[in-house]
């Protein structure tokens, strides 16, 4: 492993006063990798993480390997896609349903992205899969399992803060 080396950093608080504070900026090897087990495209992202975020490894940056769970699930489903109408109502709640299975197998680590925050039948299944999660690991290896939701912000849509006012 690399020597560790600290870097003066900028951090920007209240009032727009810069405040300059010392981040420790440690190098890493991550365990996971090894020669020909990333692309040439996460090879290059594991490169600047390491060297610029080690800080971080473990807790805003891992790497991992993992298997697809079954086939890739869309909606609407390919039945829809020649007709001119539109679906019936509830013709996807399969999807949050399958989505919470998923999540409930998860047993190491869960990484959960969508263009848009859930509500409605998505979070539902959402908060079952993370319930799910805790009750399935609760006495396990006493490792924690780590989940990680990333959602995107679209212009234009209002997330479950703004719906409440």
């Amino acid at each position: 492993m690399a020597a560790a080396h600290f870097r003066p950093s900028i951090m920007f608080c209240c009032k727009s006063k810069a405040i300059p504070v010392v981040v420790k900026k440690e190098e890493v090897i991550d365990s996971d990798v090894t020669d020909g087990s990333l692309s040439h495209v996460g090879e290059a992202v594991y490169d600047v993480l390491r060297k610029k975020h080690g800080n971080h490894h473990h807790s805003l940056w891992n790497v991992t390997s993992a298997k697809m769970v079954g086939s890739l699930q869309q909606t609407p489903n390919k039945s829809f896609w020649t007709s001119t109408e539109d679906p019936p109502e509830g013709h996807a709640d399969w999807f949050p349903e399958r989505m919470c299975e998923i999540m409930s197998m998860t047993k190491k680590y869960c990484d959960f992205m969508s263009l848009g925050a859930p509500d409605g039948l998505f979070m539902d299944k959402m908060k079952e899969g993370l319930k799910n999660i805790c009750d399935n690991n609760s006495s396990a290896s006493g490792e924690p399992v780590i989940v990680r939701l990333m959602f995107g912000n679209i212009i234009g849509e209002c997330v479950e803060r703004c719906r409440r006012t």
